[in-house]
């Protein structure tokens, strides 16, 4: 214990006296001088350097956390997410529609969900929404087509001129030249123009033109154009005309001051024959039809 005691008086500096000589005696002197020097240059930590320390990392930690919203409120954001796009999925479905549309040179024949059938003449176009048909069996028509439709809900077909309206029956629709025709193979249709309506029977026919309604008779179980023919009845050369341009993809000009506005044409003419269609109706109008280029062609009077 007493050399303990002069070893840390020794460190400290506070030897002296007869306690001093002792110690410059002793062996290991030089030893304890090292000690001595080494411990000279620790110093203890800085307490103030301490406490600026722990305020750093609490401020640096009180930065990063963020402040998460209530629990209930990410809930109903989830919710609402989830119900916007069910809701747009399902007015996406509700709104959809299919469109088909026939060549200028060929019919397409469309089947309907319900098994119904649509058979396109050339140009024309149809167009239904699938996902409401089991509901609302409806299309809507731009050209000539003929329906067989299955028996089922009423069966609606619209265009521009007026809509047609069946239970399960085989017609057409024509709406080429400004004018709605619609003829009746089998079953009933009714007609409806604005507030104007006419119920149909099998073997009937109706031309609404420019207001006035005219029925008459059919004498064929189906249209002409499916097998590959134009039928006109009473037809103007400009009515003619339209149908040429609209079937064989081509452009025909008249010249006004030479070729008569009054005569008018029933027959048929050809779908698939060109030259044969335009032939007949030089000889039915009177009128020479010149080709300016290859799909331009000019009538004029002989």
């Amino acid at each position: 214990m007493k050399e303990d005691n002069r070893l840390a008086k020794f460190l400290d500096g506070s030897l002296s006296g007869e306690a001093k000589n002792e110690w410059d005696q002793e062996a290991d002197k030089e030893l304890y001088e090292r000690i001595k020097r080494y411990s000279a240059d620790l110093s203890a930590p800085i307490h103030t350097h301490d406490d600026h320390l722990l305020q750093a990392i609490m401020d640096s930690k009180a930065t990063a956390v963020k402040k998460l919203p209530p629990y209930g409120y990410s809930r109903w954001l989830a919710v609402a997410a989830i119900l916007l796009c069910v809701l747009l999925g399902g007015w996406l479905m509700w709104s959809s529609e299919t469109v088909l549309q026939a060549s200028t040179h060929a019919t397409l024949q469309v089947p309907l969900p319900d098994g119904s059938e649509v058979l396109l003449d050339n140009g024309s176009k149809v167009s239904y929404k699938r996902f409401t048909w089991p509901i609302q069996r409806y299309v809507q028509l731009e050209g000539d087509a003929y329906f067989a439709v299955e028996k089922g809900q009423t069966f609606t077909v619209k265009t521009k001129l007026g809509a047609v309206r069946v239970l399960g029956t085989r017609f057409d629709v024509l709406t080429s030249s400004g004018k709605l025709s619609v003829h009746c193979y089998h079953g009933k249709v009714e007609v409806q123009q604005q507030k104007d309506k006419m119920l149909l029977t099998a073997g009937q026919s109706l031309r609404v033109d420019d207001g006035r309604w005219e029925r008459d008779s059919v004498f064929l179980l189906e249209p002409t154009w499916k097998a590959g023919q134009l039928l006109f009845e009473s037809a103007s050369l400009d009515q003619v005309v339209t149908e040429l341009e609209r079937s064989f993809a081509i452009t025909i000009e008249t010249t006004a001051h030479s070729v008569s506005r009054t005569q008018q044409f029933t027959g048929k003419l050809p779908t698939a024959d060109r030259d044969a269609a335009i032939h007949i109706i030089e000889t039915a109008f009177s009128v020479s039809c010149r080709k300016l280029a290859d799909h331009r062609y000019l009538i004029e009077s002989k």
